[in-house]
């Protein structure tokens, strides 16, 4: 006859009231916390004389106990970009490509040979004849002002262009209205640069000898 192990919880001693072999509820006692009281094992329902553990249990138990606690790591403050002094300003470079298809905002650092972010009109709303819009541009130069900060760009140097080649050298709308918000946000502005190509010889402009007629 299979013994009955005395279980303690608390200072007062309790009947765990599983037989030797059983372990259909092998975990409940050591999840529960109680300890044998015959040698301060952890009991786990199928304890005997002999203190062997069911096969569930002892599973558990190797599972549970060589769990250890661990310190958390304090989370650090991470800063991107380049460390500065105060008062210090990091200039960008500021790509605005205005089409009247479309407006560009592409900030690199300045060699122009690193991508910092790019953000056009037309991620910024969806109906196609709105993506060279002024409203456009504005909200993609105010997610550009959001990124260049987190990078630590506090000022931008302006490259604006048109289309140009033998197609038009005028911006379109939004050129104006992404160069305003990007002062508006806090980003200050270096030198404004026209980069609109403009060819000394070229091919032949579409529209004939007797131009477009509207």
């Amino acid at each position: 006859m299979a013994r009955r192990a005395k279980t303690t919880t608390g200072g007062l001693k309790a009947d765990c009231g599983l037989k030797a072999g059983d372990d259909s509820k092998a975990g409940e006692n050591w999840l529960s916390g109680t300890t044998c009281s015959d040698g301060g094992e952890i009991c786990a329902g199928g304890c005997d004389g002999d203190r062997r553990f069911a096969p569930k249990a002892a599973a558990m138990i190797g599972v549970y106990s060589g769990r250890k606690k661990t310190r958390e790591p304090k989370e650090e403050n991470v800063t991107l970009g380049p460390t500065v002094r105060e008062g210090e300003q990091v200039f960008g470079v500021a790509h605005i490509f205005a089409s009247f298809n479309d407006t560009f905002i592409h900030v690199t650092d300045l060699s122009g040979r690193e991508t910092l972010v790019r953000i056009t009109g037309g991620m910024k709303v969806k109906a196609d004849r709105d993506e060279s819009s002024p409203y456009a541009a504005m909200l993609a130069a105010q997610d550009v002002a959001q990124r260049c900060k987190e990078l630590g760009i506090t000022a931008l140097h302006i490259k604006l262009r048109a289309t140009g080649g033998n197609k038009t050298k005028t911006p379109g709308p939004g050129a104006q209205s992404a160069l305003r918000a990007l002062a508006r946000a806090g980003m200050k502005v270096g030198r404004i640069e026209d980069v609109t190509p403009i060819p000394t010889d070229s091919t032949r402009r579409k529209g004939g000898r007797r131009g477009r007629r509207l």
